[in-house]
């Protein structure tokens, strides 16, 4: 995702700024899971679960990275996503991830990297 934010001289100035970065997923995500404060950023990702519910690429990461498990709460956007379903199944469930396999079965590469 393009971060316009990176691009302004002062992006503190910019109309919206703190808002973007509570709203947005991969905005919020960028700027906490790289945060070099690790005790307030893991405070910080445990509690926005439900903004990391809204992405299926964010769902993704935080399943594989902080919780080394199934997300629940995001399997549903990730299950629309023929990519980040095949991924989440393999690497995440390590085997059928069922709400998802229409979709994936849909996109051919996809569907030969889905062998369960």
């Amino acid at each position: 995702m393009l971060d316009l934010y990176k691009l302004y001289k002062i992006p503190k100035e910019l109309r919206g700024y703190n808002i973007a970065y509570e709203t947005v997923p991969e905005l919020a995500w960028d700027k906490y899971y790289y945060n070099k404060q690790p005790f307030e950023s893991s405070k910080y990702l445990y509690n926005r679960e439900h903004l990391w519910a809204k992405s299926a690429e964010i769902s993704y990461w935080y399943a594989v990275r902080i919780l080394r498990g199934r997300f629940l709460a995001g399997e549903a956007i990730v299950a629309i996503d023929a990519g980040w379903a095949c991924a989440y199944a393999i690497d995440v469930i390590k085997g059928r991830f069922i709400e998802a396999e229409s979709v994936i079965k849909a996109n051919p590469y996809y569907a030969s990297l889905y062998t369960f």
